[in-house]
Order: C-alpha cells, then sequence, then structure tokens
C-alpha cells in the first residue's frame, strides 16, 4: 500500500465508510430557520393575545373594535408562522428520513428545534413530534462509530 498522503480514503479501508462531500446542507439550513421562524411566531401570537385580554381582564372593558382588530392580527400572524412550520418541516423531514446532510450540528440544531416545535399548536406539534422520533431513530447516521484503522499502516 501507498504511503501517499494525499491518497484518497476509498482505497483502502471500507469505501461505505468513505468521506464523502456533505449533501443538503443548503436545505437543512432553510428547514431549521423556517422552523425557528414559524417557533418565534407562535411565541409572538401567545404575547399578543395575553396583552389583549390582559387589558380586558384589568378593565373589564374594551372597545370590541380595537380588540377586533388586534385579533385580526395575532390571526394573521399565526397563520405566516403556521406556514413557516410546513414547509420547515417539509424540508426537515427530506434532510432527516433522505440521504440528506449528515453534519452533527444539523442534528444537534435540530433536535432542540423539533423540541421546540412540541408547544406550537396546532401544526408544530405533530410535526415536531415525527422529527424528533426520527432523529432518535436515526442517531447512528450522525454518530457513527470511529472507522478502525487500516492493518497495513
Amino acid at each position: 500500500m501507498s504511503s501517499n498522503p494525499y491518497q484518497s480514503p476509498v482505497e483502502h479501508g471500507d469505501p461505505d465508510r468513505a468521506i464523502r462531500p456533505e449533501r443538503g446542507r443548503g436545505m437543512a439550513v432553510a428547514s431549521l430557520a423556517l422552523l425557528i421562524a414559524g417557533t418565534l411566531a407562535s411565541g409572538v401570537v401567545v404575547v399578543a393575545m395575553t396583552r389583549a385580554f390582559g387589558i380586558l381582564g384589568m378593565t373589564g372593558k374594551a372597545d370590541p373594535s380595537e380588540l377586533a382588530a388586534a385579533i385580526s392580527g395575532v390571526m394573521w400572524i399565526s397563520l405566516v408562522g403556521m406556514l413557516f412550520t410546513l414547509v420547515g418541516g417539509i424540508l426537515a423531514a427530506i434532510s432527516l428520513f433522505g440521504e440528506g446532510n449528515r453534519e452533527r450540528w444539523f442534528f444537534a440544531l435540530g433536535m432542540f428545534t423539533f423540541v421546540l416545535q412540541l408547544g406550537t399548536l396546532p401544526l408544530g406539534t405533530p410535526i415536531g413530534l415525527v422529527l424528533l422520533f426520527g432523529g432518535f431513530l436515526r442517531w447512528r447516521e450522525f454518530h457513527p462509530s470511529p472507522v478502525s484503522a487500516s492493518p497495513d499502516q
């Protein structure tokens, strides 16, 4: 065997474990960004609704048109958040279940984001559950055992 430092890892050892360029990085980044945006939108909805009904609870009365305008704005934010969550969840599922990105940062940040999705009803919870269980099932793909050294060395 050659001791060439520029030798490809495929030329010795297990070719199935050869270092491949990472694929699907763009889709993985986009999916997590959209899921985080959907989570933030859900947080904004909760804060805005709490404020709107907090005023009503403190005074016991509120102008119905102002309350309706506040609720209408919150519903639009909720709709945009659900769309971000849906598209981000689809892209994350493709990255996770397909032959996409297998970098550890995607696994770590993805699992954190999938846990956050559990609190974003109604759409984020089932998406978060599927992606979270899928991440646990794909653990070994993101954390492979180290390749043993070649016996020729």
